[in-house]
């Protein structure tokens, strides 16, 4: 159901939020790389990733850190 809601949220609300069409399946994988670049994007996708996603990273921590 997570990887589900996932991709469901990538293509539609992260293709929005970046401005570009979905390269990878799920939102992890696309902040994961944006989150390398810099610019607006990599803001965002490093914001994500300590607000959003690590906190519901079984164990703490996730990989985008």
């Amino acid at each position: 159901t997570g990887w589900i809601i996932d991709f469901v949220v990538n293509v539609f609300v992260a293709s929005i939020i970046f401005l570009e069409p979905p390269f990878e399946l799920t939102v992890t994988k696309r902040v994961t790389r944006l989150k390398q670049e810099g610019g607006w994007r990599g803001d965002i996708a490093r914001w994500m990733c300590a607000k959003v996603l690590d906190p519901f990273q079984i164990g703490g921590g996730g990989h985008c850190k």
